[in-house]
């Protein structure tokens, strides 16, 4: 597998091997929480590998992956009747759960141990384990983009997606660091996947009133509000804290928070309407606030007016305000979108 480097290109390597290649400059948490006790060197064993080779080969095992789930896993139903329906896309979606299933779980999982060997790399070069948990993540992504489109199961907000996580990760593999901001990213973002799949697949199978569903399903607008509307605005803080983290990393930090506001409001709207179908199926009447909560939702959803309203709001703090804060006030922001 050893071979000549393809994505790093070695001068910017060598750079970033000499004693002046990791500068400390950074904001104040940076310099007073957040910076490493212990400055470490840029792993060379990442130059012996061809990683358009290894990501590759990821890619096609992806698709080898999906066909073995198409001949094991259940079927959630007649093909015919999904046509009939008109739901054929929610047919051949349901199989790519497996295989996103499998990527979460492997990230969830297998992450912590590269924590743990590849070491604290906040802001310092990368480490070989973070790369190489990086292309498996930049090959999913492959995958999961021609699959989706091939089948017509994508949609905006999933191809913008698509498009910063594959150009974010493309540049974690490329660059001589940030690769462990983004495997950070990538942990926090994976916590609430099992649980979005397992939605989807009872869902599509039909299992929407089991008490395996509403339980899931509340445990899923948990886990993801908690891992991406509370967490990852502060992870937000932490890249642009970070003055060698890449730019193109803290902003595709920025449009991937960006989207998961909006698939937040609709999930809190959902949790909103679960509860209120409970109190009416028990002849109950809903809260006040719950009736409120959804219908607010909903008119951040389908409201034009108040949709752009809340996107311009987002748009303010989450890309404004920190370039006026870090690019004006600290003048610290390092526009290194590639190197």
């Amino acid at each position: 597998m050893a071979s000549q480097t393809i994505l790093t290109p070695a001068d910017t390597v060598q750079q970033h091997q000499s004693s002046d290649s990791v500068t400390n400059e950074g904001g104040w948490l940076y310099n007073h929480l957040f910076k490493a006790s212990t400055q470490l060197p840029y792993d060379t064993r990442i130059d012996d590998y061809n990683w358009i080779q290894i990501i590759g080969i990821q890619c096609a095992a992806y698709f080898v992956l999906h066909i073995l789930v198409r001949l094991i896993v259940p079927s959630p139903g007649k093909k015919e009747d999904f046509i009939a329906r008109k739901k054929l896309r929610e047919y051949y979606f349901y199989y790519f759960q497996y295989t996103s299933l499998f990527h979460a779980l492997v990230c969830i999982f297998v992450d912590p141990f590269i924590f743990y060997y590849g070491g604290y790399r906040y802001n310092q070069p990368n480490h070989l384990y973070y790369v190489f948990i990086l292309s498996h993540s930049f090959a999913y992504f492959i995958f999961d983009t021609i699959i989706e489109i091939f089948y017509r199961t994508d949609d905006a907000l999933t191809n913008v997606h698509h498009a910063v996580c594959l150009a974010v990760s493309y540049f974690g593999i490329r660059a001589p660091h940030s690769a462990f901001e983004f495997v950070v990213l990538q942990f926090l973002a994976e916590t609430s996947n099992p649980f979005l799949i397992y939605r989807t697949i009872l869902r599509i199978q039909g299992k929407k009133d089991t008490n395996t569903f509403r339980i899931n399903e509340f445990v899923f607008a948990g886990v993801f509000i908690i891992a991406r509307v509370i967490l990852t605005p502060m992870f937000l803080v932490y890249m642009y804290e970070g003055y060698n983290v890449l730019y193109s990393i803290k902003l595709g930090v920025s449009l991937i928070l960006f989207v998961q506001l909006m698939w937040a409001y609709r999930i809190i709207e959902l949790v909103f309407q679960s509860i209120r179908v409970a109190y009416e199926k028990k002849e109950a009447t809903p809260p006040s606030i719950v009736v409120a909560g959804e219908s607010l939702m909903n008119a951040v959803q389908n409201k034009k007016k108040v949709a752009m309203g809340m996107a311009f709001f987002n748009f303010c703090w989450i890309f404004v305000l920190p370039h006026v804060y870090y690019g004006v006030v600290l003048k610290n922001l390092h526009f290194n979108l590639i190197f």
